[in-house]
């Protein structure tokens, strides 16, 4: 049988020795196959708790950015305990400052003390009987520690351990270190992925934006989108209305619901929006945020969990925000999530603006189209009304005119006889109204005010409503503009329809009051021409009947252009043998009466007045005895012509004669008689 051989004390150290290599080379290879930082502290703790004689074993990380410790691996009697991160304390800095471990197997307090520090164990008397503290150092620095704590003897521990868990400190720290690198590699790679995915998302959008100029399918597409990208049951796009105050709603689903809400005044949220011009983040709803901001729940819908806001900014100007909010948790977004929110709200709100800008050139090409399609319409109406200057024609005109260019089944023009206080419907199209009282019917009502009337729905209500009886068919759309002429308003015109309500819109009312307008100058010209037309017949008509002989002839050489009946008369020759012939040479043909004639016209072409008993020359030769009134005519001031009035005063001048004679041969027997009586009184 074989003898027991005894082991020397080298023996043993050597044995000892091969254990804890054994131990190490175990964990190295199970760190080896670990990448995950948990999982590595957790293996280390488990092998660690397993090795030495300790009720408690913590493995710490340290952020030394903030200046925080993470107990990451707490057992303490058998229990795994979850504390929260603290500030450093001494003893942290002391391991971060001399990267070496400490080993305390008795008179824990007094050692701390020599050592500077102050054991934060509680009561004095249950602070353990044995510490070990080894810091995770890796490329000079520290990054952490682990610390053994035995309650129950002293030195629990001796050198041995200390090198032994020194040294699986150190395989964990580059263990630590390699997960960090892996972990931020990893991280690296997913944050590219992420912004690679966004970067996708964003492209696609911006696509389909590009394409895209209309401004309620820029807000269902892109809302669309962000429905499909976040984890958000509610997305909402508000747009604000800066004058009003107010929040109108595009876009706003909840849990795949749409819902069309009123809009609603700005909240402080809302202003805060449109002052900072920064996002609002809510990651936890509180009584205090929600009276801070005035938040308010859309009708229909649930207060959120947590919600982000994000400003759609053009140029300064906030023009509203896009929000997403969770109404099951809080802390439902990520920083990514808030990034990638914000780069759609840009993309958008280039869209919006891109889209509005289109919209607006559009709005004004189409006013300006409308305006240049209304100026030819008015032009051709213009041109039109100049070239009729008869009343009843151009009335006929301008009511046929408005007929077709409104395709109106009631069209009339009426206007206004102030001597009689009747209105006279000079056309009608679509009804027989002939003349009304002035007071009577939408007519009375446009000409009192001097405004259009347009009636769009509701007609006989709007009579009820204006105290107004209705007159004439009854249409279902009704406008009316004034004709004016200066300040007065003379008449209306109207389109009305029998078939339809909403007609004739604020464009229409533009293009007939401009046409009105038109009309109005037109009616007065007509008119004036009609009162010069008559006043001129009636000047002919006095001038024709007229029983002195009137010449009127051209300024300077008084040329004949007027020879009145009177005047064939009196001289012999006819209208047509005078006119274009100087007036002198047909009626002062002597050398002496020329000479007389040729002093009055000399003092008529200085503006002057003559008035003579004369003599002129008839056609025959003889001498016809006249009275002449010569004038010149002014316009403006300037001399026109001549007018000359001759009277023939033969007669006169005949009974003249025989008066004196008869006077003269009284006289003669007045004084025979008194010779007879004188010679028989000396008798």
């Amino acid at each position: 049988m074989g003898t027991e051989t005894e082991m020397t004390p080298n023996d043993t150290l050597l044995a000892k020795r091969e254990a804890e290599l054994t131990i190490i080379n175990d964990v190295q290879r199970a760190l080896a196959n670990q990448v995950d930082i948990e999982s590595i502290i957790d293996l280390v703790g488990d092998q660690i708790r397993h090795l030495f004689d300790a009720q408690l074993l913590s493995i710490s990380t340290f952020d030394l950015e903030i200046g925080l410790h993470y107990v990451n691996y707490l057992v303490e009697n058998g229990e795994r305990l979850y504390p929260k991160p603290k500030p450093f304390n001494e003893l942290h800095q002391h391991l971060i400052s001399n990267h070496q471990p400490i080993l305390i197997n008795q008179n824990i307090s007094q050692a701390m003390d020599e050592l500077g520090l102050q054991f934060l164990g509680g009561d004095p008397d249950s602070l353990p009987k044995s510490v070990m503290f080894v810091p995770l150092v890796f490329r000079k620095k520290t990054t952490g520690f682990v610390s053994l704590q035995n309650a129950d003897r002293e030195n629990a521990f001796d050198d041995s351990d200390l090198r032994l868990l020194t040294t699986l400190a150190n395989s964990m720290s580059a263990a630590l270190d390699n997960a960090r690198l892996f972990d931020k590699t990893h991280r690296l790679l997913d944050e590219t992925q992420q912004r690679n995915n966004e970067l996708a998302v964003l492209n696609t959008i911006q696509q389909a934006l590009a394409a895209e100029l209309d401004m309620e399918a820029i807000y269902d597409l892109v809302g669309d989108q962000i429905r499909e990208l976040f984890d958000a049951q509610v997305v909402m796009i508000g747009t604000f209305d800066h004058e009003e105050e107010r929040e109108h709603y595009p876009y706003l689903f909840e849990k795949g619901e749409r819902f069309y809400p009123e809009p609603r005044p700005f909240d402080n949220l809302r202003r805060h929006l449109i002052q900072t011009r920064q996002l609002v983040l809510i990651n936890e709803y509180s009584n205090e945020v929600i009276a801070e901001f005035g938040l308010r729940v859309v009708p229909g819908t649930r207060m959120p969990k947590c919600a982000v806001y994000v400003p759609l900014i053009v140029g300064e100007t906030v023009r509203g925000h896009i929000s997403l909010q969770n109404v099951d948790r809080p802390y439902a977004f990520s920083d990514s999530d808030v990034r990638l929110l914000s780069t759609l709200a840009n993309s958008m709100s280039v869209a919006l603006e891109n889209a509005r800008l289109f919209d607006e050139t559009n709005r004004l090409l189409a006013e300006t189209e409308q305006r240049a399609a209304e100026m030819s319409t008015v032009n051709t109406v213009s041109q039109a009304l100049v070239s009729e200057i008869e009343l009843n024609n151009l009335i006929e005109l301008i009511g046929e005119q408005t007929r077709v260019l409104f395709d109106a089944d009631i069209v009339y023009v009426a206007l206004l006889d102030e001597h009689t206080n009747i209105i006279n419907f000079s056309y009608n199209y679509g009804e027989d109204l002939v003349s009304i009282s002035y007071g009577e019917g939408l007519t009375s009502r446009i000409i009192q005010t001097g405004e259009p009337l347009l009636i769009n729905e509701d007609v006989p209500g709007r009579h009820e409503e204006l105290d107004i009886k209705q007159i004439g068919v009854k249409a279902k759309s009704y406008l009316g503009v004034p004709i004016k002429s200066g300040r007065n308003t003379i008449g209306v015109i109207s389109v009305q329809s029998k078939r339809a309500e909403g007609r004739f819109d604020h464009d229409d009312m533009r293009l007939l009051a401009t046409i009105a307008s038109n009309v109005g100058a037109a009616i007065q010209n007509a008119q004036l021409f009609s009162e010069i037309q008559r006043q001129k017949k009636y000047s002919e008509a006095l001038v024709q009947n007229s029983p002195a002989a009137i010449i009127a002839g051209q300024s300077i050489e008084h040329i004949v252009e007027t020879w009145n009946p009177a005047a064939e008369k009196l001289f012999g020759y006819t209208q047509e043998e005078a006119i274009g012939r100087k007036i002198d040479d047909l009626v002062a043909s002597s050398s002496q009466l020329h000479d007389e004639a040729t002093k009055f016209r000399v003092q008529v072409t200085h503006g002057k007045k003559v008035r003579s008993i004369t003599q002129r020359t008839r056609k025959d030769g003889s001498l016809v005895d006249v009275e002449l009134v010569a004038q010149p005519v002014i316009v403006d001031g300037k001399e026109m012509g001549v007018i000359a009035i001759y009277h023939d005063i033969t007669e006169l001048l005949n009974a003249r004669r025989e008066a004196e004679a008869a006077r003269l041969t009284a006289e003669q027997a007045n004084q025979a008689k008194s010779a007879f009586l004188a010679n028989m009184s000396h008798e």
